[in-house]
């Protein structure tokens, strides 16, 4: 996401609290505009419907997320101790942001070109943030296709947490370590085998 100026920035915190209050789907941009005591159409040369507000609101929340989640990940020492991590504070933050913006379990209050952005934006940190975790391992760091991977599991642990809505956090957190374990080992495993199957090309 560019930069945003002052003002873009005032707009969105306003913004986010007249969300926090009413919801997505009952926000109007005049009451974004009340709460920040401008014209509508002073609203409109920064946003041209809720729907644009709504998005860009969203990255800017998210540009905080992928901040506090690479601080939280740079705290740890450990591959393991860094998906604990990860697990802790995305948990969290996902319920919290369906919570603040008054959204049912699907997200089905938002228009599918929103959820499916939203769903672009967050798979890309959480791709990305994963792949910077399995990096320390250096047998993994050495594939080329890392991002493949790395998009398999961050897809398989949206599936767990969506298919987990009943059960408590600390059940879904279980679940994802327990998965992370299988992938971790299934990653060495493959690479294990790539290699003596090399070796075994190299001998002919």
């Amino acid at each position: 996401m560019e930069d945003i100026n002052p003002k873009q920035e005032e707009i969105l915190v306003a913004a986010k609290k007249v969300f926090e209050n009413f919801g997505y789907k009952k926000t109007t941009l005049d009451d974004v505009a009340a709460q920040l005591t401008i014209s509508r159409t002073a609203l409109y040369y920064y946003y041209k419907n809720k729907d644009d507000l709504f998005l860009a609101l969203s990255q800017y929340e998210l540009n905080k997320y992928e901040q506090e989640l690479k601080n939280a990940i740079n705290a740890c020492s450990t591959i393991d101790e860094m998906l604990v991590a990860f697990c802790k504070y995305f948990l969290p933050k996902r319920k919290q942001f369906r919570e603040i913006y008054k959204l049912d379990p699907e997200e089905s209050t938002l228009p599918f070109a929103i959820q499916k952005k939203i769903k672009s934006m967050n798979n890309a940190i959480h791709i990305n943030i994963l792949s910077t975790i399995f990096k320390h391992d250096k047998k993994i760091n050495q594939l080329s296709n890392l991002g493949y991977f790395m998009t398999i599991l961050t897809y398989s642990i949206r599936g767990i947490v969506f298919s987990s809505f009943d059960a408590s956090t600390k059940q879904v957190e279980n679940d994802m370590l327990s998965f992370f374990k299988i992938f971790y080992n299934g990653l060495l495993y493959t690479i294990s085998e790539n290699s003596a199957h090399r070796n075994s090309k190299d001998k002919l």
